[in-house]
């Protein structure tokens, strides 16, 4: 254990240690440095999305003021990598030196989705707020930038995934509050086979095509914000 630990802190790792459970057992972060990370990234031929460019692209030093920040995955990717590389960590683990790696969250940028993402609607839905990017049709005047926030730090995967569940929440206020209105109707009237229900059954019905319309075209929007087109 001793052995590994000089050994990990003669490199570029950045390590810190902290007590565990028990007494022969330590957790250990490791980090690198942006310049480490980009140093990684091209030893590797590590694929990154460079601005101007619809496909991706090995990254290499002189693309790295037209690339893309280094997402939290990102990191961790290269940070792995460049253990892989260095030491054996399947014999490591073997010799029961390393018990596992689990990739970490960076809580200076969860903090800072948080204060993006959160607070500045603290007593306001999100879905309310982001009423008019929904619906809109500009494409020049609808960036989504509450949503960038959170795909950065996740990766374009998640952050359309999470953009089509708060689109459907936004959507489905729609049905939500005719349904609501169907409901005290019928309770104020004892008027449950009502000819309201056929025609909210018939809403719902059209509504629900236009909405997964309405997700198609979204979709692309969002994918090319974040910069996910292929």
């Amino acid at each position: 254990m001793n052995n590994f630990l000089r050994q990990l802190d003669a490199t570029e790792f950045k390590i810190n240690m902290f007590q565990g459970v028990y007494d022969n057992q330590y957790f250990v972060t490791v980090d690198l440095d942006e310049k480490e990370l980009e140093r990684e990234a091209e030893l590797s031929g590590y694929m990154v999305k460079v601005n101007g460019l619809s496909a991706k692209v090995p990254f290499r030093d002189e693309l790295k003021k037209r690339v893309q920040p280094f997402k939290s995955k990102d990191i961790q990717y290269l940070i792995k990598e460049k253990m892989e590389r260095m030491f054996d960590l399947h014999k490591l683990k073997t010799e029961m030196v390393l018990m596992d790696i689990i990739p970490m969250h960076d809580d200076q940028n969860l903090f800072f989705i948080e204060e993006k993402y959160q607070k500045p609607h603290k007593f306001v839905p999100h879905i309310l707020v982001q009423f008019k990017a929904f619906f809109a049709e500009d494409f020049e005047t609808t960036r989504f930038s509450d949503m960038m926030s959170y795909m950065h730090y996740f990766g374009e995967e998640q952050g359309i995934r999470n953009t089509f569940f708060e689109f459907v929440g936004m959507y489905m206020m729609v049905p939500a509050l005719a349904g609501l209105i169907l409901t005290l109707y019928t309770l104020t009237t004892d008027s449950y086979d009502s000819i309201w229900a056929i025609f909210y059954s018939i809403f719902v019905a059209i509504w629900a095509t236009y909405m997964i319309e309405r997700w198609k075209r979204k979709e692309k929007h969002v994918a090319y914000m974040f910069g996910a087109v292929a």
